[in-house]
């Protein structure tokens, strides 16, 4: 379960460039859901997910996970309990180690194990058997360095990653803009096979509205801030882009398909 309070979040306060980026935020989501996120650019669709996992301090508000109080702690301590994915493939692996050694260091999160690089024989056969689930070859390639893969196979590794000691929430922000469609349709599919077979509450930012409708049990608009809405049940199966768009128009002015997208 995650909840945010009264959360508003304010950059260059006092300035000229004072910017209210979060604006008396109220979200709880229940354990298991899958909650997709969209809105245009400057919403505070990333600020929402850095205040969660720790990135940003509050000017006000509260964030609790599985009803403990999160606020005051620093994103380290957040991590044991918080998987997240950016846009960039590039990022949440290390290039120089091979697959094996990343799902090393992934799989002695949140414990107090000391850095090693010798993998049991057990632990080889894990990886491999999770490498294998998504499909990609990467469990014939364990000795590979991470580097040598492409961008998709090393999304869909960092995802394994975050998701290897299932955490009590996943924040997911744009992780397919950078990949080509196929790929991007790919690491959909893998990211909603590990949510629901582990039951992960996940947040997700995307510019795809498609995704956004069909993925997960529940949509937020976002702008300027702001909640404008929470789409769910029967409304959510029955809307389209086009449903999304008209609807953005009606709340807050004009929204192309080009500005979401």
């Amino acid at each position: 379960m995650i909840e945010i309070k009264n959360c508003n979040v304010i950059f260059n306060k006092n300035t000229v460039n004072e910017n209210h980026a979060l604006k008396d935020i109220n979200l709880r989501l229940e354990d298991g859901d899958f909650v997709t996120v969209i809105g245009s650019n400057g919403a505070g669709k990333s600020t929402l997910l850095n205040v969660i996992c720790g990135n940003i301090e509050t000017e006000s508000g509260e964030v609790f996970i599985d009803n403990q109080n999160i606020t005051k702690f620093k994103e380290h301590k957040r991590a044991n309990c918080i998987g997240r994915l950016s846009q960039d493939p590039l990022k949440g692996t290390a290039p120089h180690m091979t697959i094996e050694e990343n799902c090393l260091l992934a799989y002695g999160r949140g414990t107090k194990r000391k850095l090693r690089f010798s993998i049991s024989k057990e632990e080889k056969e894990l990886f491999h058997n999770q490498c294998a689930k998504l499909n990609l070859g990467l469990e014939d390639r364990m000795k590979t360095e991470v580097g040598f893969l492409s961008g998709g196979q090393r999304q869909a590794l960092t995802l394994l990653m975050a998701t290897m000691i299932p955490p009590q929430c996943l924040l997911l922000d744009e992780h397919t803009a950078a990949l080509d469609p196929k790929t991007a349709e790919n690491i959909m599919k893998i990211t909603n096979d590990i949510i629901q077979e582990y039951h992960i509450t996940t947040l997700m930012i995307t510019h795809n509205i498609d995704h956004a409708l069909h993925y997960g049990n529940k949509t937020i608009i976002m702008n300027e801030g702001r909640i404008l809405d929470i789409i769910e049940g029967e409304q959510r199966k029955s809307m389209t882009k086009e449903d999304v768009l008209k609807y953005y128009e009606k709340i807050n002015g004009v929204l192309t398909d080009k500005q979401i997208l």
